[in-house]
């Protein structure tokens, strides 16, 4: 991880999402090429959004807790929140465009 996105695991998310305005959570796995290649994307975009938006990443195989609370059953996923509820889900794989596109779009930027 860099220093604009983080790892959270089930000992530090609920404090990181309530503590936070805007988070979006990526639910991946070492395993899977669609999370992995999602991986400059996100980098870049929390790059862009600074402190606007929180980019997390949460391992499912190490917090499978955190991605069934979340109803996450295929990933790449990625789960919005507004002031620590979810506001909005995507799945799957997005360009970099179209994946800043959905972020304006639920945060109203």
């Amino acid at each position: 991880m860099t220093d604009k996105v983080f790892k959270l695991d089930e000992d530090d998310f609920d404090e990181f999402i309530s503590k936070h305005h805007r988070v979006i959570v990526d639910f991946w796995a070492t395993w899977c090429s669609p999370c992995l290649a999602m991986n400059p994307v996100i980098e870049s975009l929390a790059a862009e959004y600074g402190s606007r938006v929180r980019f997390v990443k949460v391992n499912v195989e190490e917090n499978a807790n955190i991605a069934s609370r979340y109803g996450i059953q295929a990933i790449p996923a990625f789960v919005f929140f507004d002031h620590g509820k979810v506001v909005h889900q995507v799945k799957g794989m997005h360009n970099a465009k179209n994946f800043k596109e959905e972020v304006d779009r639920v945060y109203e930027f």
